[in-house]
């Protein structure tokens, strides 16, 4: 619930940006959650230590990056404040790596997800991406939810 309204869209912007494309961004979002899922729940199904598998990802990661900027023009003000975004995501998924031998790999993960209003706010703090007020309701109140998941989650 939280997630989804961090996502919401004001009904005015919504029907000034017709353009979107439902079909390629599934198709995107289907690619990127295996992607994700597979990488955490390959630590656990290998028994590999979590340590280990930090250097390959990131390699894999700036490798992933690379392909996908290549040809573009990417060395622009906004990449560079986005790394601010992706070193902070690094951390935090370094630490669920090492939580997952402590707690296991369904809280760690869960805790994990917390990560995305670390992105949201991100992306209007650093990178001045523009909402409208009720859209900041929707992303402070989704935020909270998110926090009181996380709390509930950390009391089971």
């Amino acid at each position: 619930m939280g997630a989804t309204l961090t996502s919401l869209k004001d009904n005015k912007v919504a029907k000034e940006n017709k353009s979107d494309n439902w079909s390629l961004g599934v198709k995107a979002l289907a690619l990127s959650t295996l992607g994700y899922v597979g990488y955490a729940v390959v630590v656990k199904w290998t028994g590999v230590d979590t340590k280990a598998m930090v250097l390959p990802q990131a390699l894999g990661m700036v490798g992933g990056a690379s392909f996908f900027a290549f040809g573009k023009d990417a060395l622009q003000k906004e990449t560079y404040k986005n790394m601010i975004t992706g070193l902070v995501w690094g951390t935090g998924n370094f630490f669920m790596f090492l939580a997952i031998p402590m707690v296991g790999l369904a809280i760690s993960y869960s805790f994990s997800q917390m990560g995305i209003i670390i992105s949201t706010f991100g992306s209007i703090l650093l990178l001045g991406e523009k909402k409208t007020k009720k859209e900041l309701g929707f992303i402070t109140f989704g935020s909270i939810l998110i926090i009181i998941g996380g709390v509930l989650l950390s009391n089971i």
